[in-house]
């Protein structure tokens, strides 16, 4: 009898170790944290550039149709006139880095069917679309009113993320379009900025 007292109490004794020892979780809980902490960090940064993303989105969504509004109220569009509006609306995608942004203004006009340039400037100060050439980048060219034009902003801008960029250099691109009619006049022309030389029509 006395032998079983002494087995019974080492049994309990030897389960209540075990028990303990199982409840002490502070090492495993150390090994779980080291185990989770990159998948973790991979979530956080994740999240903040995806919310960055979303936000430059819609800045150059902004910058395309503000800039396309302002165009659209003039009479007539000067060199310095169309710099001025590139580099406002640029202002819009900062702080980020806009090294990498590409903007075209032009205008459009109806040539039996079809888009045809008219004029075009860049932020370089060059003509990306070639007077006369065809415009492929737009749908619909019947909503072109006829003996008027259309004016057009083109944005692009190639983001490279602050976080994943380091590591798997990614870069994403944003593309928009804005088109516009001309509010006070038909045709907006673009001239230099003596405004002696002018483009308001095709040449024949």
């Amino acid at each position: 009898m006395r032998r079983t007292d002494a087995t019974g109490r080492a049994t309990r004794y030897g389960l209540k170790k075990t028990s303990a020892f199982l409840k002490c979780r502070s090492g495993f809980a150390a090994t779980e944290f080291a185990l989770i902490l990159p998948l973790l960090a991979v979530i956080f940064f994740g999240m903040l550039e995806t919310s960055d993303i979303l936000t430059i989105n819609r800045r150059v969504a902004l910058a395309v149709n503000t800039m396309v509004d302002l165009a659209a109220q003039s009479e007539e569009l000067t060199y310095d006139d169309v710099d001025d509006l590139i580099d406002g609306v640029v202002s819009i995608l900062e702080p980020n880095d806009v090294t990498d942004v590409n903007v075209n203004i032009l205008s459009v006009v109806k040539v039996g069917s079809s888009a045809v340039v008219l004029w075009s400037r860049d932020e370089s100060g060059s003509a990306p679309y070639t007077t006369g050439s065809f415009y492929n980048k737009f749908d619909d060219a019947t909503i072109i009113r006829q003996n008027g034009s259309l004016l057009i902003v083109e944005m692009t801008y190639d983001y490279s993320p602050q976080f994943t960029h380091h590591f798997v250099g990614s870069t994403f691109t944003f593309e928009r379009q804005a088109v516009r009619w001309p509010r006070r006049t038909s045709i907006i022309p673009l001239c230099n900025n003596s405004k002696l030389i002018c483009i308001a029509s095709l040449p024949s």
